[in-house]
């Protein structure tokens, strides 16, 4: 967790609320994009370099450091082997036109690992979304709205049948979630 100053039940209540976390196994990760922490949303203009930098921290005997990564929309770009077994850093300019959400991965030993929450780009104010992978995401979301539309209307004898008696509520609720995902802009 990122606290500014000593940590209170206020201010850790406060930063775990605002995203300022990672979870781990083992090893410890920080990251910052150009200054910003997990959790944090920047808004910059189209071809803005990012300055992004990750650390890992992990013990030479519980927790020996393997790899650093930084991960962009669940893509690795970039990684680090360890050098040491308990310290890694990783640096990486990036500039982007379209945004993104960047957090870091740390691997340890078998089955230990870390993982930042995100730091999310806008781009103009625009979204952090996918944009090679957003549009099939939506037609995923509306089928599955469409899907749960079908067993509403005709209940089958699974224990799933039992939707039926919230019907109304959940048709308020698919109205809208189709509301939010036709609103979305995918530029």
């Amino acid at each position: 967790m990122y606290t500014d100053g000593p940590l209170t039940f206020d201010r850790w209540f406060a930063s775990l609320k605002a995203g300022h976390t990672f979870v781990s196994t083992g090893p410890m990760v920080l990251l910052t994009v150009n200054g910003r922490i997990p959790g944090d949303v920047i808004d910059v203009a189209p071809g803005t370099p990012l300055k992004i930098r990750a650390e890992a921290f992990g013990d030479a005997r519980q927790a020996p450091l393997l790899t650093l990564e930084i991960i962009g929309h669940g893509k690795v770009l970039a990684r680090a082997p360890a050098k040491a077994a308990d310290h890694i850093e990783l640096n990486l300019d990036l500039p982007v036109d379209h945004g993104i959400w960047i957090a870091a991965r740390a691997d340890a030993a078998v089955g230990q690992v870390a993982h930042t929450t995100p730091v999310y780009v806008t781009v103009n104010g625009g979204g952090f979304h996918n944009p090679t992978t957003a549009r099939e995401r939506i037609q995923n979301a509306a089928s599955y709205l469409t899907e749960l539309e079908q067993e509403l209307e005709r209940p089958g004898p699974t224990l799933d049948s039992q939707a039926s008696r919230h019907k109304g509520q959940l048709d308020r609720q698919i109205a809208e979630a189709r509301s939010v995902l036709n609103g979305l802009s995918l530029r």
